[in-house]
């Protein structure tokens, strides 16, 4: 269990961090909005599009912030508590769980490359920027499969 309390400890330092990145992310962008950061804006020119996406900005940065926060919480509580700490690596370590999050995440995969590509196709008739990014977006989703693959095939 000291195994992973450690782990618990390294992962609440990352959440910790990113804690503190989103909350930065969320008060520029706000302040950007209410005129107190300028030089914070997106590369538009419509002010009312630029006002979208601070508030998309300040948005998921405030989500994601609290999801984290969540988490962070969690782990804490579980490092306090015993009983706590042991449901939560069973919860963690489950076999089925794993194994029903694996298959998941493999046919997820293969459904966003073949979206990806007839997204592309479609895309290509209204603008060839957006076709050659999610090309290039679908490119490297599968060179990345293809290296993990790689990896635990000599892994394993």
């Amino acid at each position: 269990m000291e195994h992973y309390k450690e782990k618990l400890k390294l992962q609440n330092l990352f959440l910790g961090i990113c804690c503190g990145i989103l909350a930065l992310f969320a008060v520029l962008a706000a302040g950007s909005e209410l005129g107190m950061f300028p030089f914070f804006s997106p590369a538009v020119r419509n002010s009312h599009w630029a006002s979208g996406w601070h508030g998309y900005i300040f948005g998921a940065s405030i989500g994601i912030f609290s999801a984290m926060l969540g988490f962070l919480i969690r782990n804490s509580r579980a490092m306090k508590n015993d009983k706590k700490l042991k449901e939560l690596y069973v919860k963690e370590h489950d076999e089925r769980t794993i194994r029903i999050q694996t298959l998941a995440g493999n046919m997820t995969m293969k459904c966003l490359l073949w979206m990806g590509l007839v997204a592309s196709i479609i895309a290509g008739y209204f603008s060839i920027t957006v076709s050659i990014t999610i090309l290039a977006c679908i490119f490297v989703s599968s060179a990345i499969n293809l290296i993990l693959i790689a990896y635990y095939c000599k892994k394993m």
